[in-house]
């Protein structure tokens, strides 16, 4: 039975100088298409490239800009993500972009260590959610382990989590059903197993910068500023790989782990947007420090996805690195191995802050977002109007600006881009101390420091839209 050990590479960044104890290269982001890697080729491109990308690319914004403004009971979330894993065109403009390139594309990085396997991409769907074809996830105690030996059970990962004194394993079962149903009775058997699909989740943003924007001001939802400079806790993001060298990243001390074991491509649009909206909003004098998990794969199709295992290692390197906070801005669903693993956090007192992603109004709950305790973030234009692709629900506790917002661009530059994703780090960044009047010691405290920001009373019912209010951070004012 050939069992593989992993381990992530670190690599470390002071004021966006690489100088860096490297294993391997970072990366990552979603399992919906990537919206955007192709069309934002390296400015030296000539038109006579970049001109059939983009054409190519507004034939699928044409589809999606016909689809009804007024979702039915989950439809949206379907049509999007079946047209994005059958989507030949952009998975042709990508492969085509590259070879004209010379590999080289905006908002891809190519990986060139050998420290973990590279295993295909192959996509299948189970009860409607994206999962990985035939693997699974068993998780249990590290002290049995050595039970597992006696089954037929093709190991495709074995990772010991540290924080959890537990051992993940990405296996596949065998095809007869006999021996199959008789392998999944001896793993339920198990003290303190969890057997799941490994499923593929999504970053929550849609690149739709034009959407909602209202002049009206939605009643009750004033938004509140906040200025100055002290604290700062260490923050977690689990995301796609980060552009280090951004210029729009320079205020962050960026670390950076890979923890992807599917193709040797990473993208690196959706972190990085990310983790510059953590920057913009770094109030503190000091550098804050930044831990970027890359958990997102990247097909030559244009398919991008994180796979549950990837999320749960992550965060058990978090956990070892002693963050004091965790964002998440991507979508999926429910999972029992990685809501363990964010108990755990919880647990030591690490706040979980999450975007609750972008399937309408009708959409049901995503994850982790909707898990107990976990701090979902809805986003709202400059105006405190709620995005119109956002979900809603009892999940979302508090909403900030993230529509046309502006953000950094995989070239080196800026643009404006809308989605949950983006209003996740400025929660994050508040409730982390980059910004004045932020500070907190216990995960039951943040929630009622958001409360106190917004102004919201008990008397006053959470809005499925808005949550307790709308927390509207002014960005750190450039020198």
């Amino acid at each position: 039975m050939p069992v593989i050990s992993l381990f992530a590479g670190a690599r470390r960044i002071g004021f966006g100088l690489a100088a860096c104890t490297c294993l391997t290269a970072i990366p990552a982001a979603h399992a919906q298409l990537l919206p955007g890697v192709t069309d934002r080729v390296e400015d030296r491109l000539s038109d006579q490239i970049q001109r059939p990308i983009e054409d190519r690319l507004q034939n699928l914004d044409n589809v999606l800009d016909d689809l009804p403004e007024r979702v039915v009971d989950g439809e949206l979330g379907e049509v999007l993500t079946d047209r994005v894993l059958s989507s030949d065109r952009i998975g042709n403009t990508l492969d085509a972009t590259r070879e004209l390139t010379g590999g080289v594309v905006s908002g891809v990085r190519e990986t060139v260590s050998q420290v973990r396997p590279r295993r295909a991409i192959e996509i299948d769907r189970f009860d409607g959610w994206p999962v990985m074809r035939n693997e699974w996830i068993v998780m249990v105690p590290t002290s049995a382990v050595d039970e597992l030996a006696a089954l037929s059970l093709d190991i495709l990962e074995e990772t010991d989590l540290g924080s959890v004194s537990q051992t993940l394993l990405v296996v596949q079962f065998p095809d007869d059903p006999t021996t199959r149903h008789q392998i999944e009775a001896e793993l339920s058997a198990l003290d303190g197993q969890i057997v799941e699909r490994n499923h593929v989740f999504r970053r929550a943003a849609l690149d739709e910068p034009q959407a909602d924007i209202s002049e009206d001001v939605r009643p009750g939802a004033a938004p509140m500023t906040f200025e100055g400079a002290v604290g700062g806790l260490r923050i977690g993001m689990v995301d796609t790989d980060i552009e280090e060298g951004h210029p729009l990243l320079q205020t962050l001390e960026l670390t950076e782990a890979d923890f992807v074991s599917h193709g040797a491509l990473r993208p690196t649009g959706h972190g990085t947007s990310v983790a510059s909206v953590l920057s913009r909003h770094a109030t503190v004098q000091r550098s804050p420090e930044l831990l970027g998990a890359s958990v997102f794969f990247l097909d030559s199709d244009g398919t991008t996805g994180a796979t549950t295992a990837s999320l749960i290692e992550a965060i058990d390197w978090m956990i070892m690195e002693g963050v004091d906070l965790i964002n998440f801005s991507l979508t999926g669903p429910p999972n029992a191995a990685l809501e363990s693993m964010i108990q755990s956090a919880q647990a030591r007192g690490i706040v979980v802050v999450a975007a609750v992603g972008n399937e309408g109004p009708a959409s049901g709950p995503l994850y982790p977002a909707a898990y107990e305790g976990v701090i979902g973030v809805t986003a709202v234009n400059a105006n405190g109007v709620p995005y119109r692709w956002a979900n809603r629900g009892p999940y979302v506790d508090i909403a900030a600006e993230g529509v046309n917002v502006l953000v950094a661009a995989p070239d080196g530059g800026e643009q404006r881009d809308s989605g949950t994703s983006l209003a996740a780090p400025i929660v994050s960044a508040f409730l982390a101390g980059w910004v004045e009047d932020a500070e907190f010691s216990a995960v039951d405290e943040a929630e009622n420091r958001l409360i106190r920001a917004v102004g919201w009373t008990q008397d006053q019912a959470k809005d499925e839209a808005i949550g307790y209010g709308v927390l509207m951070i002014a960005p750190r004012k450039e020198d």
